[in-house]
Order: C-alpha cells, then sequence, then structure tokens
C-alpha cells in the first residue's frame, strides 16, 4: 500500500511479509524455545569457572630452586670460603718455613754445627800441641780462624739451603690454594647442575600438571554448556530442513523531488520492526548513551554498515525480561519486542 504528495511532498509506505515454516518443523521452533528459556532460568550455561586454573609447582621444582638459592648462598659460607682460601695445616707449615720463621731453628742442624766446631777444635789443639805451641797466642789465632771458617761454611751453605726451602714452600702454598680453590668450584658447578637438571625435571612435572588442569576445565565448560550445545544442534535441523521463513516488515517515508524519488530508511526494514535485531553480537562502534524506561540504550552500527542506531541490547534484556526477547529461526540471533519495552529503536542522523 501507499500514498503520496504533490511535487516535493512525501509518502509513507509500510509493508508486511509473512511466510511461515512447515507445519511438521513448527514444533521444533517451540521446543527450541522452551528450551533455550528452560536452560536460561537453570543457570545453566556461561558460569564462571570456580577452580584452580593455574597448576602449582611440583616438589621437585620447588626443592631444585630451595637448592640453587642455598647454592648462591654457600658462596659467601664462612666455612666454605675457608676451605677454598684459606690455610691448612701444611699450608701453616709452609707459610712459616716461608716466611723465615723456620731459618736457624732446626735443633738437629744447631747440634750438627756444634759437633763440627768441637771436632776442628781438637784438631787445632791437637797439632799446637804436638808444635809446643799449644796456648799460645798463634794457637789462639789459629783456632780462631779455623773454628770461624767451619762456622761460616756451614751456615753459608744452610742459609741457601733454608731460602731454597722458602721459596719452595711459596710454591707449594700458591698450588695447594690454587687446588683447593680449584675443588671448590668444581663442587659448587657440579651441584649447581645437579639442581639445575632437577629442575628441568619439574618444569616437565609442571606442564604435564598445567595441562591435566586445563583438561578438566575444558571437560567443565563442555558439560557447563552441554543444553546449548544440544539446543544449537535441535535449530540447525530445524532451519536446515525448514528454509527461511519468519516475519519481516519495514516502514520508508519517500520524498519526490523534480519528478526523482529518493527513498529514506526507516527502521531497519526485514531486519526490525515490531522485533528488532538487537543481537550484541552484530554490532560495533557501542557506546551508551543513557536510559529509557529503566533500560540501558547504545548507539551503535550493524557490523560492516554505516547506518546509526540507538536501541537496547538483546543480552541485557534476556537477563531482566526474557519474555520480551526472541531467537531469530534462521540464525539463532536474538531480537527484542520493543512494543513491549514501550520505545523504538531509533535510526541517528
Amino acid at each position: 500500500m501507499g500514498g503520496s504528495s504533490g511535487k516535493g511532498g512525501k509518502t509513507k509506505q509500510t509493508k508486511t511479509e509473512t511466510s511461515a515454516p512447515p507445519e511438521w518443523a513448527a514444533p521444533l521452533f517451540k521446543r527450541s524455545a522452551k528450551d533455550a528459556m528452560d536452560l536460561y532460568n537453570s543457570g545453566q550455561g556461561g558460569n564462571v569457572y570456580q577452580g584452580s586454573r593455574v597448576a602449582d609447582l611440583s616438589e621437585v621444582t620447588k626443592n631444585a630452586i630451595s637448592g640453587l638459592g642455598n647454592a648462591t648462598a654457600n658462596y659467601g659460607n664462612s666455612y666454605l670460603q675457608g676451605l677454598a682460601g684459606g690455610k691448612n695445616a701444611s699450608g701453616q707449615n709452609l707459610a712459616d718455613m716461608a716466611s723465615g720463621k723456620m731459618v736457624g731453628a732446626n735443633t738437629a742442624y744447631n747440634q750438627a754445627l756444634q759437633n763440627t766446631l768441637d771436632n776442628t777444635a781438637n784438631t787445632i789443639n791437637s797439632q799446637m800441641s804436638g808444635a809446643g805451641r799449644y796456648g799460645s797466642g798463634a794457637h789462639s789465632g789459629v783456632l780462631s780462624r779455623g773454628l770461624g771458617q767451619a762456622a761460616t761454611t756451614a751456615l753459608s751453605n744452610q742459609y741457601n739451603q733454608d731460602v731454597g726451602n722458602m721459596l719452595n714452600a711459596n710454591e707449594l702454598i700458591d698450588r695447594a690454594n690454587n687446588n683447593q680453590l680449584s675443588a671448590a668450584s668444581n663442587y659448587f658447578q657440579g651441584q649447581g647442575n645437579n639442581l639445575l637438571n632437577a629442575l628441568k625435571g619439574g618444569t616437565i612435572l609442571d606442564q604435564n600438571n598445567q595441562q591435566k588442569l586445563d583438561a578438566a576445565r575444558d571437560q567443565w565448560n563442555e558439560e557447563d554448556n552441554r543444553g546449548w550445545n544440544r539446543l544449537a544442534m535441535l535449530l540447525s535441523a530445524a532451519q536446515g530442513a525448514a528454509g527461511n521463513y519468519g516475519t519481516s516488515s519495514g516502514t520508508q517515508t519517500t520524498r519526490q523531488q523534480n519528478g526523482a524519488l529518493t527513498t529514506i530508511g526507516n527502521g531497519l526494514g526485514a531486519l526490525s520492526s515490531l522485533f528488532g535485531l538487537s543481537d550484541e553480537r552484530t554490532k560495533e562502534n557501542i557506546r551508551y548513551a543513557g536510559k529509557r524506561n529503566g533500560y540501558n540504550v547504545y548507539d551503535f552500527n550493524y557490523i560492516g554498515r554505516t547506518e546509526r542506531y540507538r536501541g537496547v541490547i538483546a543480552q541485557e534484556i534476556l537477563k531482566t525480561d526474557p519474555d520480551k526477547v526472541v531467537i531469530q529461526p534462521e540464525s539463532g540471533l536474538l531480537m527484542v519486542n520493543y512494543n513491549k519495552l514501550g520505545f523504538d529503536m531509533e535510526r541517528l542522523l
């Protein structure tokens, strides 16, 4: 139907087309609608998983991490540092020798030196006595020189030997310290490698535990949404057999100017009139625009289209007033009965 005015006037036309599903398919859609409401009211689907989402670390991993921390702390352990760089009993004795503390402190050498001096004195005394000069000044001079030469030679040889011992002792100390440092380093490295290997093994256990936890969560989600998945299967079967059908209506205004008609869309034509396609999944660039009759309204455009509209989101209405929402049979999308809301969806300029 339609009407028109003169040049520059406008005509408002309303067109309604109705097609019903096959009679045998109607019960499927009625059953789907009832099951959808029953599922929604029962609280099935879309629930928040309350179980653990991240697996705890295994004891192997915890022990490895703790051990690595202790291994690091051991570098500051005074006892281990003493083993690494301190002097042991051999090192202390070598240090005394290296410092010269042992020079002249050899009692056996001193006794040997005294015996040598005594023997030298006896030999000189015997010689001077046989010459009838025992006790003379010449005897004293010869005795003094002989003893001095013997003592000097003996002390010089011992001093050279002690210096050599000191140098050898210094070398041995350095070698002993290096050996201790190498031993300590090898110990720490071996301990660290062992703990790192344990950590790798613990990581495998942790990954397996997380996979088990994820699998349990997936199973929970499947069970929570089982009813909705079965409903989707029923709707898919009904829609595939029944084909396209349903009710669509639209209002449009035409303006005649200079013998040409310009069409101005009012509403969404086949998509909305009495029922507005308000499923959030079909919209984008959604912005809150306030409230109407106690309901949140939003400005939006349908995905892939530029026209802007103002209306509600069906998912919100479904939570508070499910009797004002229906499922579009072809797609399973949600539509809102704006008559029951008391206002219309608006097209914005």
